[in-house]
């Protein structure tokens, strides 16, 4: 069972993590760590974030999005239960520093918060990645 201070924790631990892999993969591309988050490298940083976290003692998978509307996308999923996407603002038009770098979410509240960020006509794309998740031998 999740308590509110697990969830706080585990939100500050990806947080203060992600900064340091925009970092990282800021100077391996050679971008500015500043832009990383919308950049559209998921294939750098959540490898990265997967990694790190199940350092910490978390159960983080990568899940990967391959469609016809774009070559490919990952974030990562804890628990089976929690999205975390540290390069989801590549979906917007342009990237907006009023809104999280990183998508932190309850799967089952998925759905509204795309929907709260105007990203409906981009929601298969992580609900595709997921029911791949929900389909795969290992699970």
């Amino acid at each position: 069972m999740k308590t509110e201070s697990n969830s706080d924790e585990l939100e500050g631990k990806i947080n203060s993590a992600i900064e340091e892999i925009y970092k990282d993969v800021g100077l391996k591309c050679n971008l500015n760590a500043e832009s990383v988050y919308f950049s559209g490298r998921c294939e750098d940083v959540s490898p990265a974030l997967v990694e790190k976290l199940n350092k910490e003692g978390f159960r983080a998978k990568l899940v990967h999005y391959g469609g016809w509307d774009i070559t490919s996308h990952e974030f990562v999923l804890i628990d089976d239960t929690l999205v975390v996407d540290p390069t989801w603002q590549q979906f917007l038009s342009e990237p907006d520093p009023n809104l999280p770098r990183v998508l932190i979410c309850d799967v089952s509240k998925l759905d509204q918060v795309l929907e709260k960020l105007s990203l409906q006509d981009k929601k298969h794309i992580w609900q595709k990645a997921l029911d791949e998740v929900d389909k795969s031998p290992h699970h």
